[in-house]
């Protein structure tokens, strides 16, 4: 089990009632049926499951003005019209060195096959790449690097 995913660690495992529990075999067991079919739960881990139950703690978010003003910030930034695709090849991170039409808030009224070159990059330098690319940058350092493979994408010619 890997949790919820979000980058935090603290409430990471939920039981079926949404309750956060301290180990992930406890939440778990929190979605076993029994129902005469399947095993069951272990005593044991049923009386701590109960416990940890009761008493129930939840994650709780609460929204400040500092959260609403962020959202409408998110919401009202334009998105680039073009920007680097990024794709996984053999266990790197793949940069696109040119820039790809995208239409971010419509569909593409026409588009044609581009032949696009690719650089690919591992390690820490290839998360800090992919971040400034979800962010909309152009990365110029990519157009200068290595060619590691080529692709045809299908580029919007007009949104």
């Amino acid at each position: 089990m890997c949790g919820d995913l979000n980058g935090e660690w603290s409430a990471d495992m939920k039981s079926a009632k949404q309750c956060i529990v301290s180990k992930p075999n406890l939440a778990a067991f929190s979605f076993m049926l029994e129902n005469g079919k399947c095993q069951g739960l272990p005593q044991q881990e049923k009386s701590k499951l109960q416990r940890e139950e009761q008493r129930c703690t939840r994650k709780e978010m609460i929204p400040t003005k500092v959260s609403e003003i962020f959202r409408q910030h998110q919401e009202s930034r334009v998105q680039p019209e073009q920007r680097h695709l990024i794709e996984e090849h053999q266990g790197k991170l793949c940069f696109s060195k040119q820039l790809v039409r995208l239409c971010s808030n419509s569909y593409p009224k026409q588009v044609r096959s581009k032949q696009v070159d690719f650089t690919c990059i591992s390690g820490p330098r290839a998360e800090v790449i992919k971040h400034r690319v979800n962010g909309g940058d152009l990365v110029e350092e990519l157009e200068w690097s290595s060619t590691d493979f080529t692709k045809i994408v299908h580029e919007p010619r007009q949104c």
